[in-house]
């Protein structure tokens, strides 16, 4: 079996441990905008019309953040790993 070297390793475990922390933020972030307009939506005359532009707007957004916070990790697959990110959290 053969083994993988230490600084290949480290360096992928940089870049999954890079994905996790910016798609725990983005999704939060995702969230925090989501409660908000749900209580403007409840407790107030918000219009409706307005959730799914926001819904886009904010998945662009995050999408976006993640895609560059993962691939500021990677060194020559950065675009990569940056797309496959922004598709997961898509």
């Amino acid at each position: 079996m053969k083994t993988v070297p230490n600084q290949i390793q480290s360096k992928s475990d940089s870049i999954l441990w890079s994905f996790s922390k910016a798609m725990l933020l983005a999704l939060l972030f995702s969230a925090a905008v989501f409660l908000i307009c749900a209580l403007l939506l409840t407790y107030t005359e918000f219009n409706e019309n307005i959730i799914s532009p926001i819904s886009f707007v904010i998945t662009i957004i995050c999408s976006f953040f993640v895609g560059l916070k993962t691939s500021s990790k990677a060194s020559k697959t950065g675009i990569i790993w940056g797309i496959l990110s922004a598709a997961a959290y898509i």
